[in-house]
């Protein structure tokens, strides 16, 4: 077993590992918001869902979470 610590050469791999993953997954974002918002934008999105959920990914329910489906059932035309 390895211990490696601060500033090995292990924790820029790792880093490098991890910037390439959330520049990866904030252009499938972008790509799929079909935006025209910069990169930042989406990266600060990962880092937020990264932060609160644990996952970069947004959950099965996360679509449901807006009332707008209920707005639309529940409000008449006007």
């Amino acid at each position: 077993m390895t211990n490696t610590t601060a500033g090995a050469p292990g924790d820029a791999e790792n880093s490098l590992h991890n910037v390439e993953f959330l520049n990866r997954i904030a252009e499938r974002m972008r790509v799929e918001s079909g935006s025209d918002l910069p990169r930042d934008y989406f990266l600060q999105q990962v880092r937020r869902r990264l932060a609160t959920t644990g996952s970069p990914y947004p959950s099965k329910d996360e679509k449901y979470q807006s009332s707008a489906c209920f707005d639309a059932w529940a409000k008449p035309n006007g």
